[in-house]
Parts: structure tokens; sequence; C-alpha cells
């Protein structure tokens, strides 16, 4: 099993974060497991060189720049 990351934007009525799937590479199923920061709009995201730390870039324009949000992923 794989997993997959998915941003959404807000666009001011939540669910935009970061949601997180399961996913089936052989049939490719995929399977809702959870949404982190839903009242976040999430960009770009990024992952370290062993895949075990997540950098989403938080986009919006009342914010100065955005920010860079990091994320650890539980093995």
């Amino acid at each position: 099993m794989d997993y997959v990351f998915i941003t959404g934007w807000t666009h001011g009525q939540g669910q935009g974060g970061l949601n997180q799937y399961r996913f089936d590479p052989e049939t490719g199923a995929m399977d809702f497991i959870c949404n982190i920061c839903p009242d976040v709009s999430f960009g770009t995201v990024f992952f370290n060189k062993d895949k075990m730390v997540i950098y989403a870039i938080e986009e919006a324009k009342d914010l100065d720049g955005g920010f860079v949000h990091t994320f650890k992923i539980d093995s």
C-alpha cells in the first residue's frame, strides 16, 4: 500500500487542508484516511529525501508571503 497526499483550497469555506489517502497501485483504488488542517489553503507539497517529512506551502491573499508547514509521517 502507498499513500497519496492531495492539497485543497478553502476559499473561505473550510475543507481545504492536506488530505491523506491509502492508494492501492494494483487496483487504482484510493481510500480517504484523514484531513490535516482543513481551514488552511495548501498549494504545493514537497517531501524530504526519505519521504518521512512533508513540506506544505500555505497560500492565501491575506498572508504576507505565506507559510511553510512541516508534517512528520509516522511509519
